[in-house]
């Protein structure tokens, strides 16, 4: 199996609050590439799975951006962990498409991502799913 890993800010080139460099530890346990080198694959995607782990929201298009190049490159398959819309993940635009181009394939309740501190996040514990998306062209 090939893991391709990217981010719109990779940890070797953006600083991450939430995420501080600490001595001795490393910054990154595979090699994270940025949105534009993943945009420049437009190789057959039809055996890989988009994997998306609380994509960013406010002003950033990065899920959306990614779901499209995706798509475009012959994918079919998306795991998306992530608030519903309208909460801290994800751009308008990435849920429009996923309502108008794709279908939950697989809900997972009972191993679902702990939820990631926000500016208004008061510790909650609280979790979201981890779903699996395909494409309804299938």
């Amino acid at each position: 199996m090939s893991i391709d890993a990217h981010d719109v800010e990779p940890p070797d080139a953006a600083q991450n609050p939430s995420f501080p460099s600490v001595r001795g530890q490393r910054g990154e346990w595979h090699k994270v590439g940025s949105l534009e080198e993943f945009e420049k694959r437009k190789e057959n995607q039809a055996d890989s799975v988009l994997f998306l782990c609380w994509p960013p929201a406010w002003g950033s298009d990065m899920a959306s951006k990614a779901l499209i190049n995706f798509e475009e490159s012959g994918g079919t398959d998306l795991i998306f962990i992530g608030e519903p819309q309208g909460g801290k993940t994800g751009d308008e635009r990435f849920f429009e498409l996923l309502s108008q181009g794709w279908k939950v394939h697989h809900q997972e309740h009972d191993r679902a991502a702990p939820e990631v501190g926000g500016a208004d996040d008061r510790g909650s514990g609280a979790s979201v799913p981890a779903c699996t998306w395909r494409n309804r062209a299938l």
